[in-house]
């Protein structure tokens, strides 16, 4: 008789033992919920995960390259990382997330710059900027055509 692998829809941080996260026993995985963990890097030797829709690492201050393949994560649809304060940027395969609706970024005080890609994501509905102190005015989340002025958060711009 063969064993079946487990049927986990949640992770938390209770499942991860190191700073990297490596998930390998779930494809099945809907919500990866890591807030205050102790990662430094996001993605490495994971398998796809195809029906992942919320990851949320917010508080995880030794963050500092992020995710490092979004292709791995497809219908990724709410992304937090708010107070992930060592984080510089958002890596530039977010552009394949053509399902992502928020993208909370709040409290990131040392984030630099979001990628040039992210304008094209058609179904991004809030981006959460407040707190960014050090993201260039140059960045491309300022040319957003889908969003209305009101759900981009205000950002204090680095003079």
């Amino acid at each position: 008789m063969a064993l079946s692998r487990p049927n986990l829809n949640h992770w938390g941080k209770e499942h991860s033992e190191t700073n990297v996260l490596m998930v390998k026993e779930s494809t099945n995985l809907v919500v990866l919920d890591m807030c205050y963990s102790s990662l430094e890097t996001f993605w490495k030797g994971t398998k796809p995960l195809k029906l992942l829709k919320l990851v949320d690492l917010s508080h995880s201050h030794g963050l500092v390259s992020g995710i490092l393949d979004f292709s791995l994560v497809p219908n990724l649809e709410k992304l937090v990382l708010k107070y992930c304060i060592n984080l510089v940027e958002v890596h530039e395969s977010i552009r394949v997330l053509q399902r992502l609706i928020l993208l909370d970024l709040k409290g990131c005080r040392n984030l630099r710059k979001l990628p040039t890609g992210i304008h094209q994501l058609k179904s991004l509905e809030k981006l959460i900027l407040s707190g960014c102190s050090k993201l260039h005015d140059e960045s491309p989340a300022y040319h957003l055509d889908n969003m209305e002025p009101p759900t981009l958060a205000q950002v204090k711009l680095k003079e």
